[in-house]
C-alpha cells in the first residue's frame, strides 16, 4: 500500500494555507515560530512551499534562522549555473525584530538577490538539513477530529489520527517515537545503523524499513504492519541497541496484527484485521461484529456529536459494515433502522436505549 501521493496532497495542502497566512498579515510571533517549525520538519516542505510562491519572500524574516548566511546560500546555488534563472524577490538577513531596529541607511546592506525557486529550494534545504546538528526532539499532534502527516528528519513519514500525540527523539544512532496517545502510520525510511523504534503502552516495536500502525487504546496497543516485517516486545526499560532487550514476543509480517496488553499478547494473521485497522487513512471505519459499544467508540473519535449506548445489552450487539468515518449521521440512521433499537437525539449527542414496543390496552 503506497501513501505517497496522499502525503504530497497533504503537504501541498499545509503549503497553501501558509501561502494564505502569510498574506494575511496575521502571522503572530506563535505562528511564526510554526511555520519554521513545518518548514525544518522536511525539505518536502520547503519543496512544495518555494514551487507554490514561485520564489522565497516569505523566507525573508526567517533567514536569521537558518545556520548558514544568505551568501552562502547564493554560493551553493551559483555552483548549479544551468538552474539559475531571473530573480523576484529579496532575503534579508536580519530577522524582523532585528530589521526594526536597524537604521535605514544600513538595510540595504542587509539585502541579498535571491534566486528562483528550485535552486533557492535546494541552498535552502542543504541549510536547514545538512548544516543543523543532527539531533532532533519534537512533538506532533493532531487535535479532535483531525488527520495530519509529516515527513519527519529522518525522511520517514508519520500520519497521525484524531486525537493523537506523537514525540520523536532522532540523533546518529538511535530513531525512537513514543505514541504518547491515539494512532499512528509509519512509513519507515531504510537505516539498518538506526532502526526505528516506536513505544505505545505496553509495547515496543522495531522496523528498519517498513510501513506498520499502531493504535494505542486504553487496555492495549494493537500493531499491524502494512508492508516489511516488524519485531514487537513487551515494555521495555530501553530500546537503545546496547541495552540488549530480551527476545520479542513476536514478529510480525505484511497483513499480521498484534495485540500487547499489560499482561498478554495475541497476534492475528488475518490480513482483513490489518486493512481494517488501517481504513482510516481513506477516512473510513470498518466493522466486523464488532461490538456496538466500540463501534461508537470509533465515531465519536471523527464527531462533535457524540454517541451514547445506554443499555448494557445493547453494548455487547454485533456490528457489521462499512462507513465514512466523518458521516455519524448515516451510522446514525442505521442505528434507527434497528428494530431493537430507539434513537433519541440531544444537542450534541445521540442516546441509544432498547425499544420497548408499546402495549395498547383495550
Amino acid at each position: 500500500m503506497s501513501l505517497e501521493p496522499r502525503m504530497q496532497e497533504i503537504v501541498l495542502a499545509q503549503a497553501l494555507e501558509w501561502f494564505v497566512a502569510h498574506r494575511s498579515s496575521e502571522l503572530t510571533d506563535a505562528r511564526r515560530e510554526d511555520f519554521i517549525d513545518w518548514l525544518r520538519a522536511s525539505p518536502a516542505h520547503v519543496r512544495e512551499y518555494l514551487a507554490l510562491t514561485g520564489f522565497a519572500e516569505d523566507l525573508k524574516a526567517l533567514a536569521g534562522e537558518f545556520p548558514a548566511s544568505a551568501e552562502t546560500l547564493i554560493e551553493r546555488a551559483r555552483a548549479e549555473p544551468e538552474s539559475v534563472k531571473p530573480i523576484l524577490a529579496t532575503i534579508e538577513l536580519a530577522s524582523a525584530p532585528r530589521r526594526a531596529a536597524l537604521p535605514t541607511a544600513a538595510r540595504p546592506r542587509l539585502r541579498r538577490w535571491a534566486i528562483a525557486a528550485g535552486v533557492a529550494t535546494t541552498a535552502i534545504a542543504m541549510a536547514l538539513f545538512s548544516t543543523w546538528p543532527w539531533s532532533v526532539q519534537g512533538n506532533y499532534s493532531t487535535a479532535h477530529a483531525e488527520q495530519r502527516s509529516w515527513r519527519m528528519p529522518d525522511g520517514s513519514t508519520v500520519h497521525l489520527n484524531s486525537g493523537s500525540k506523537i514525540k520523536l527523539r532522532f540523533d546518529h544512532h538511535h530513531r525512537e517515537v513514543d505514541l504518547i496517545q491515539g494512532q499512528a502510520l509509519f512509513q519507515v525510511a531504510k537505516d539498518a545503523q538506526r532502526p526505528f523504534w516506536v513505544r505505545a503502552g505496553a509495547a515496543t516495536i522495531k522496523a528498519v524499513g517498513t510501513e506498520f500502525d499502531v493504535y494505542r487504546q486504553p487496555q492495549r496497543t494493537v500493531i499491524s504492519v502494512v508492508e516489511g516485517r516488524v519485531a514487537v516486545w513487551g515494555p521495555l526499560e530501553s530500546t537503545h541497541e546496547t541495552a540488549k532487550p530480551p527476545a520479542p514476543v513476536t514478529q510480525l509480517d505484511a497483513g499480521q496484527q498484534a495485540r500487547i496488553g499489560r499482561t498478554s499478547a495475541e497476534v492475528s494473521k488475518r490480513a482483513e484485521d490489518v486493512r481494517k485497522t488501517v481504513a482510516w487513512l481513506q477516512r473510513q471505519v470498518v466493522f466486523d461484529h464488532d461490538p456496538l459499544a466500540s463501534a461508537a467508540a470509533e465515531f465519536n473519535r471523527y464527531s462533535e456529536t457524540s454517541i451514547r449506548i445506554d443499555d448494557e445489552s445493547l453494548r455487547s450487539s454485533e456490528v457489521s459494515g462499512i462507513f465514512s468515518a466523518y458521516d455519524t449521521e448515516a451510522f446514525i440512521r442505521f442505528l434507527e433502522h434497528q428494530p431493537d433499537m430507539h434513537v433519541e437525539r440531544r444537542d450534541r449527542e445521540i442516546i441509544v436505549t432498547p425499544n420497548t414496543p408499546t402495549i395498547l390496552s383495550r
